[in-house]
């Protein structure tokens, strides 16, 4: 069990510095093992600390994107990881770690980065809507969605 702990963190860990490269063979690498790893795990259902850590290991690798095309692409393709959960119970959980982690980690985005992580922001809820359509606007799952939107917006002043 600790095991397994320990590798999870590490391959996160290892996704987030490879999806972070300014190296373009690097991140699309990172990528593409990344979706793979993800898509098994979505499908077979992932609990809520194993989307904790992903989401963690994620906004790393955000955080330490350098160039703007870069930010733009990672943030175009980590936000499309949604796609990759076939039920939109997984899938709406998802999106509550990424907003959960946006509000844990907000403190840590100085002015430099505001920007970027507004712009992530902005291009993750896009593409859950798509999701949410792609999935028949399930009404549990609307509710869902704008309860992890609006429900930290107190915690994190001028978002």
């Amino acid at each position: 069990s600790i095991h397994v702990f320990v590798n999870m963190a590490t391959a996160e860990i290892q996704f987030a510095r490879k999806l972070a490269s300014n190296d373009l063979e690097t991140r699309q690498k990172a990528e593409k093992e990344l979706k793979k790893w993800l898509s098994v795990k979505a499908t077979k259902g992932m609990e809520e600390m194993e989307l904790r850590r992903l989401w963690k290991g994620l906004f790393a690798s955000m955080f330490m994107s350098d160039k703007p095309l870069v930010q733009e692409q990672l943030a175009d393709d980590l936000s499309a990881l949604l796609q990759l959960f076939p039920k939109y119970e997984q899938g709406m959980l998802f999106c509550r770690i990424f907003f959960d982690t946006m509000v844990t980690e907000w403190k840590r985005i100085d002015s430099l980065r505001l920007n970027k992580f507004y712009m992530f922001i902005r291009r993750f809820i896009q593409q859950s809507f798509t999701y949410l359509h792609a999935q028949g606007w399930p009404e549990s799952a609307v509710r869902q969605l704008m309860e992890a939107i609006t429900c930290h917006h107190e915690k994190c002043p001028g978002v």
